[in-house]
């Protein structure tokens, strides 16, 4: 099991996010039950990014939203950067 650990930046996007959202509530307490268990469920699409964001790694929300994550395999940590559209988190 994974323990989540979310950036003041990615508290603050999900509020906005849920409050202009809020049909997607149950999807991101989904996804983040699915990531907490296992990151690699391939329900997750979980992909590697590269460039600037090189080392990071995101999972579909849907076809539009995705969130942003740091994976720490060797702590079993996940740190939560990001939510929002493909062009806001990238």
């Amino acid at each position: 099991m994974f323990a989540l650990d979310p950036s003041p930046h990615f508290r603050r996007t999900l509020r906005r996010f849920l409050k202009q959202h809020p049909e997607y509530d149950p999807m991101v307490e989904r996804a983040l039950g699915l990531l907490r268990l296992d990151p690699y469920d391939s329900r997750l699409g979980l992909h590697a990014l590269h460039g600037p964001f090189a080392g990071q790694h995101a999972i579909r929300l849907s076809r539009a939203y995705r969130i942003r994550l740091l994976l720490v395999i060797r702590e079993q940590t996940i740190e939560l950067l990001d939510i929002g559209t493909h062009d806001q988190v990238y």
